[in-house]
């Protein structure tokens, strides 16, 4: 009986590989050849998933924004309002520092869309979804009375995303910007500056 081949976990394997290749030896090295070698298959067996290193990219593009979405997801679950703003803010940097190495892998995926429309079309695809869900939670917490009521949650959205890319290239760039307690220290002086958020009442 032929072996049954799981074709989802075949392809979330290979991005993890070309991921694994971009986080340490940069997106030049993310060949078709080398993810082969890296997953122990062959230059044809890959074939089957991605044609050409384009494909490949945007392959393991996809499951890095799905990764995150799925983080983003337990997030939501679990906060509301400010507070869920907040931490999604702290997720997008990384703000413990353990996973610095997939800005690395961002921004060669920044770098790539310039020159191929697929990968640009995830990324704005992927940015679109994330200042619609910015949009949601300001719209929560002014509904939540813990935000200024007069915010415009279009420019605070896309505020919010600018200062995570902004933090993350000073993080990746070792800049100003480069400890856990800064970083969290540059997103409480946005909250109190773009959210104007109420201060619980005295009882």
């Amino acid at each position: 009986m032929p072996k049954q081949v799981d074709h989802d976990a075949r392809r979330d394997a290979i991005a993890a590989a070309a991921i694994k290749v971009i986080s340490k030896q940069g997106i030049s090295e993310a060949t078709i050849k080398r993810i082969a070698a890296e997953i122990g298959g062959s230059h044809g067996s890959l074939g089957h998933y991605v044609k050409s290193k384009d494909e490949l990219l945007v392959l393991a593009a996809e499951y890095r924004a799905r990764q995150a979405g799925e983080t983003l997801k337990r997030i939501l679950d679990e906060e509301k309002g400010l507070e869920a703003i907040r931490k999604v803010i702290l997720h997008g940097i990384n703000a413990d520092g353990r996973d610095l190495e997939m800005w690395d892998v961002w921004l060669g995926f920044m770098e790539r869309a310039r020159s191929d429309k697929g990968m640009r079309g995830m990324l704005r695809s992927y940015y679109k979804s994330y200042r619609t869900m910015f949009r949601k939670l300001i719209r929560q917490a002014q509904k939540m009375g813990e935000v200024a009521a007069d915010i415009d949650p279009d420019v605070a959205a896309s505020s919010a995303i600018m200062l995570i890319d902004g933090l993350c290239v000073q993080a990746f760039a070792g800049g100003l910007v480069t400890t856990p307690a800064a970083k969290r220290k540059h997103i409480d002086i946005w909250i109190e500056a773009m959210l104007r958020p109420r201060k619980a009442r005295k009882s």
